[in-house]
């Protein structure tokens, strides 16, 4: 999924580092600053329904590349950000996520395309939301 936003690539990026060491605080009780998050980087965090998850970053690039992964013992989520640079007040985001199951059990075809339609549309959402606050604070 891409999105085009009206803040720098070094805003967003700035944001999402900060928001990922807002969720390894809360997952781990330690604090840590933004600009620590590495390749490589790990943390334990559990879910509302008590799945626990092992986060690693695979990879980081400043002001343009996030990608994790996110490991249970059924289920894995990579998650890539891709910043480009469009000018001075504007970056597109490309956005994508793979789900594989560890488990063996297949998803239903139905099942995927409907969780992707719903999980774009709140992407959308969430960007949108993320783009305004970052505009405020400008």
């Amino acid at each position: 999924m891409e999105y085009t936003m009206r803040v720098p690539a070094k805003r967003f990026y700035q944001e999402l580092m900060q928001s990922l060491a807002g969720d390894i605080e809360q997952a781990t009780g330690k604090k840590i600053a933004p600009k620590t998050i590495h390749k490589g980087y790990t943390y334990k965090k559990k879910t509302q329904d008590g799945k626990e998850f092992t986060i690693c970053v695979k990879e980081v690039e400043t002001d343009h590349l996030y990608t994790s992964v996110s490991r249970s013992e059924t289920e894995e989520i990579t998650v890539t950000y891709e910043l480009e640079t469009l000018d001075d007040q504007h970056c597109r985001i490309r956005y994508r996520d793979h789900y594989h199951r560890l488990d063996g059990q297949p998803d239903s075809n139905w099942q995927v395309k409907l969780m992707d339609r719903i999980s774009k549309r709140r992407l959308r959402k969430l960007f949108k939301r993320m783009e305004q606050h970052l505009l405020k604070g400008s």
